[in-house]
């Protein structure tokens, strides 16, 4: 949603079907950014009503994305599959291990962009974690084959 001069739920699932894909994740870089119930709605409508294969869609893990106030992980964790600022690192080192372990707590994963923004800024416990973090659900049924559950630091 928000997008549609690029792309639709439509043709972003009638393309993965043609390439041989039954379930995709979609990433939140939307407009609106889906960070709470009220603004994953439509996303959730355009995928009842157009997909062609299965969509999970992730939540951000900002409101935003913008790096500046958690997302409202209880009211998204039971419509999407992980959480992401798709392209933007969290700054915030608390921030950050605060998601984590929230996230934790409600059995999803967190795909991040460890990137600093200031490059004199080194964010070490972001780092720690390479370029993608997953932290392992106890329901790996809807885990999409890329990825494989590491051990987390908590």
């Amino acid at each position: 949603p928000g997008f549609f001069y690029k792309e639709t739920i439509r043709t972003g699932t009638q393309a993965a079907a043609h390439g041989g894909y039954t379930t995709i994740c979609a990433m939140p870089n939307l407009n609106p950014v889906p960070d709470c119930a009220e603004t994953l709605a439509p996303q959730l409508e355009a995928i009842e009503k157009t997909a062609l294969i299965e969509v999970l869609p992730y939540g951000a893990i900002t409101y935003g994305e913008k790096g500046e106030a958690l997302a409202d992980f209880d009211a998204l964790a039971p419509h999407v599959c992980a959480f992401s600022d798709d392209g933007r690192g969290v700054q915030s080192d608390e921030m950050m291990r605060q998601a984590m372990k929230k996230i934790k707590q409600l059995d999803k994963m967190v795909a991040a962009h460890c990137e600093v923004n200031e490059p004199n800024n080194i964010n070490k416990n972001i780092l720690e974690f390479v370029f993608l973090i997953i932290l392992p659900p106890k329901n790996k049924t809807k885990l999409p084959r890329m990825y494989k559950p590491i051990n987390s630091c908590f």
